[in-house]
């Protein structure tokens, strides 16, 4: 292999790296995972934008259950639906130092609150 098609591949190969490099900084490629604490009676972060596929983890740092449920969760009967809505998820009571999970998979905009006490409330933008 000649010395200019060597310098050329090693070229190549360092641009690729600093791409990688680059998505990855930039949050793009690969989703992983987010983390809401729930304490101060509410969700902290309030608004969290997450990428697609990404799994969100609620932990409940205060000293009474909570719940995680979508707002969507709330529609009315949707029995007739030949399937259910995407992103619709609710906890069971979250106790102190307990956590729920979901995975957000669709773009879009998802309002939750928790059951218990109502005026808690928060958001997840899947982008």
């Amino acid at each position: 292999m000649s010395r200019r098609r060597t310098a050329r591949l090693m070229a190549l190969g360092l641009l690729a790296a600093a791409l990688v490099a680059a998505f990855a900084s930039a949050g793009c490629g690969k989703a992983g995972t987010a983390n809401v604490a729930v304490r101060d009676l509410e969700f902290q972060p309030m608004v969290l934008t997450v990428s697609a596929g990404t799994t969100v983890t609620w932990t409940n740092d205060l000293k009474t259950a909570v719940t995680v449920t979508s707002d969507a969760a709330k529609l009315p009967d949707t029995s007739f639906s030949a399937s259910p809505a995407p992103n619709v998820f609710a906890s069971q009571p979250i106790d102190p130092g307990g956590t729920f999970s979901y995975t957000f998979r669709t773009p879009g905009t998802y309002t939750y609150h928790d059951e218990i006490h109502g005026y808690m409330t928060g958001k997840v933008i899947v982008q």
